[in-house]
């Protein structure tokens, strides 16, 4: 495209329209600049019978878009444009970089259109961007450095143009070669169904027929796992599948949905409703609850879920939710739909598919593993599509590392801080990194990426070997408030300081709001290498560089899983919390460990991990009565005994034990006491049984949770055990 004088904005505009209708790509235009920004809004021409989202805080943007057609938005509604399609979009992130906000917008924009985005020369004056990357005690200003990468991948992209607001001029222009007219693929629908031909006419990608037929045959498998890229349509076709399926069964299906949030299922839901429409079905949706002649579908958390009773479970954007949990599931459930994000926002890259495949595997059952690849609202060679992934690494993988590769070199391994002014732009690296992240089983969340970038307080770090990354970390500097400003927590909890406002507001202590620690807010090792002392290797280097660096304490949070826990109390970490109330996405208590670097602090992590051992032993029959027991007795016999914890038996409490060590009450009738034996043997680390004994009084005492008649036997062995301990010492 040549132009005879310096183009003006619209000469570009409409020429790249029809282009991106033609190829059914969408087109970028990045409009840069602090000035006159409203004058190139109105410069924007309103296509015939064709709508525009309109993402932005500021209303008068809004207003200035004259269309007849038009979706306005903030940034925080943006959740409610998941699943619509738009013909355009007007972007505007000039106060602050919502990647969050921009990745589902982006995605919402149908081929053939066009795609506006603001953003400032600088979010250094920006007062919202400052809040939320500069916390309290920061000093140093956010690095904004994303905002120039977005720049960079975008002077590298056909079907990308840079236009500076503030000069009236086009910074970049880069024009995508024709690809020739695209041309819409026939769709090929089986013949001799099960399912009716009319859901199969609601199909718009030949994947999406594809998994229809597969779901026809949910019979002959256990578990059927549905794999894409983000805007492939699995979500759609699940609530398609899951009529069709219904429709087939002799009796109504009683079917529960799970994903990490319920805006996860939207899709799911909508799709209900179409194919119920489809086929003349009369339905009622109330809430999370849908309900026809044919199917009763009900939207539940995960930890909710694993409680609830179904004839089929469907689990959508499974990556979200951690192994622990979905290993549950997969154990009770006899029937489950898995489906789940490899790239995009919320993705969790290539090989969670692999590391899941070995899940399923070890319940030896029948599966099924299909793969979605077509969009359903774009040419898959849209480069809009190409430059957000690319930009925000949503494609990111590790680098494949086996183990005998590294096998008993672990010594070898060296921890490295990388200078996020350097390291942003070295794709080969970030990728790994961000990759490692992804597949340890963190969704891939846009706003970890921004925090890396551009806080202040936040730095990278990874274990290598051969200048590879192994294990990832991502850590957040906390503490150190100034002493006009601690009184602040007494009535909030400021962001980016968690660790110290959970010891203040738990346990009185100023010492941490004083001292400067890091938090391990991301640790992964690279899923080829688990459980060979890498993620161990890179703790022991974390601390000699926090040690030269004059840190006081390093510290971690994380869900309450047995194999977490155990993790880093193998590592010297000691735990101090545990939060009162359940993740509901995890569907455990979250704990924080903490390792004290310098002696002044010692002492207190030690009282700390004792006041919550106390608390422990009295509140798990109420607020921690569905913490999981090996986690509850992995932190009570974590640290030191306590020392002072006193035993009391008054005389008929002893008599009753007598009776009840005789056989002659049950456990019930003695309860008080056993009790009080029981919280006694963990106080003071009598450690005379064995775990799974340990365990089954921790279940069964401890949190008054039934465990059947046979334990309860086995329980008054192990009571008179102890009480023979306790009187000869």
């Amino acid at each position: 495209m040549r132009f005879s004088n310096k183009p003006r904005f619209e000469d570009l505009v409409f020429p790249e329209k029809e282009s991106a209708k033609e190829m059914f790509e969408r087109r970028l235009f990045i409009l840069l600049g602090n000035k006159n920004w409203e004058n190139l809004l109105m410069r924007i021409p309103e296509f015939p019978n064709e709508n525009i989202l309109v993402v932005s805080n500021d209303e008068s943007v809004g207003s200035i878009m004259d269309w007849k057609q038009k979706d306005i938005v903030k940034h925080k509604e943006t959740k409610r444009i998941l699943g619509k399609t738009y013909d355009n979009a007007l972007i505007d992130l000039r106060d602050h970089m919502d990647v969050i906000s921009l990745s589902r917008s982006i995605e919402t924009v149908r081929g053939g259109g066009l795609i506006f985005l603001l953003l400032p020369i600088s979010y250094r004056e920006s007062e919202k961007y400052l809040r939320m990357l500069q916390p309290i005690s920061v000093t140093k200003l956010p690095r904004d450095l994303l905002r120039r990468r977005l720049l960079i991948k975008a002077l590298r992209t056909p079907g990308v143009h840079i236009f500076s607001t503030n000069a009236d001029e086009y910074i970049s222009i880069n024009v995508k070669e024709q690809g020739g007219r695209y041309e819409c693929i026939k769709l090929n629908i089986p013949v001799g169904t099960k399912f009716p031909y009319a859901l199969y006419r609601l199909c718009v990608t030949q994947d999406q027929i594809n998994v229809l037929k597969k779901m026809e045959n949910l019979d002959d498998v256990r578990y059927l796992l549905i794999t894409a890229d983000r805007g492939r349509g699995k979500s759609a076709i699940v609530g398609i599948g899951m009529t069709g399926y219904a429709k087939e069964c002799d009796n109504k299906l009683r079917v529960v949905i799970t994903a990490p949030e319920r805006d996860n299922v939207v899709e799911i839901f909508k799709f209900l409703e179409i194919a119920h429409d489809a086929l003349d079905i009369p339905f009622t949706l109330r809430g999370d609850v849908f309900e026809s002649g044919i199917m009763s579908a009900e939207y539940m958390r995960p930890y909710d879920a694993f409680y609830s009773q179904a004839d089929i479970l469907v689990v959508d954007e499974a990556a979200g939710i951690q192994f622990p949990l979905l290993r549950r599931l997969t154990e009770k459930f006899e029937k489950i739909v898995f489906s789940t994000t490899i790239h995009g926002y919320e993705g969790s890259g290539r090989t969670f598919s692999v590391r899941f495949i070995s899940l399923l595997k070890e319940r030896d059952s029948e599966f099924e593993w299909v793969t979605m690849h077509s969009p359903i609202r774009y040419s898959e060679r849209d480069p809009i599509e190409k430059w957000i992934f690319d930009s925000l690494l949503l494609d990111a993988e590790p680098k494949e590392i086996r183990p005998e590769q590294v096998k008993s070199r672990v010594n070898e391994a060296r921890l490295v801080e990388y200078d996020p002014q350097q390291a942003i732009f070295n794709d080969r690296l970030m990728k790994q990194f961000f990759g490692i992240l992804v597949t340890a089983h963190y969704r891939n969340n846009p706003n970890d990426l921004l925090m890396l970038c551009d806080a202040p307080h936040h730095h990278m770090l990874a274990l290598t070997m051969n200048n590879d990354v192994i294990v990832s970390l991502q850590i957040s500097e906390e503490g150190e408030i100034p002493e006009d400003t601690i009184s602040i927590f007494y009535e909030t909890a400021p962001s980016s300081h968690i660790i110290p406002d959970k010891v203040f507001k738990y346990y009185g202590r100023f010492e941490f709001l004083r001292v400067k620690g890091w938090r391990i807010v991301r640790i992964a090792t690279h899923h080829n290498l688990m459980r060979m002392g890498f993620g161990s290797k890179a703790l022991k280097e974390l601390e000699k560089i926090a040690k030269q660096s004059e840190i006081a304490w390093i510290g971690a949070g994380f869900s309450a899983y047995p194999e977490l826990i155990r993790f880093w109390i193998r590592n010297d970490f000691i735990p101090i919390h545990l939060s009162p109330k359940i993740n509901k996405t995890t569907g455990e208590h979250t704990i924080i460990v903490i390792k004290p670097l310098i002696a002044d602090l010692q002492g207190i992590v030690r009282e700390i991990n004792i006041d919550l051992k106390r608390r422990l032993l009295d509140e798990l029959p109420t607020t921690f009565k569905n913490l999981d027991p090996e986690s509850a007795l992995l932190i009570l016999k974590s640290g030191e005994e306590i020392k002072d914890y006193e035993f009391q038996i008054n005389e008929m409490q002893a008599f009753r034990l007598s009776l009840y060590l005789r056989e002659t009450l049950h456990f019930e009738s003695a309860s008080d006491v056993v009790t009080d034996i029981v919280k006694y043997y963990f106080a003071k680390k009598i450690g005379i049984l064995s775990s799974v004994n340990e365990k089954l009084l921790i279940e069964a005492v401890l949190q008054r949770k039934k465990v059947g008649v046979r334990n309860l036997l086995k329980i008054r062995r192990l009571i008179n055990s102890i009480w023979e301990r306790i009187v000869t010492s």
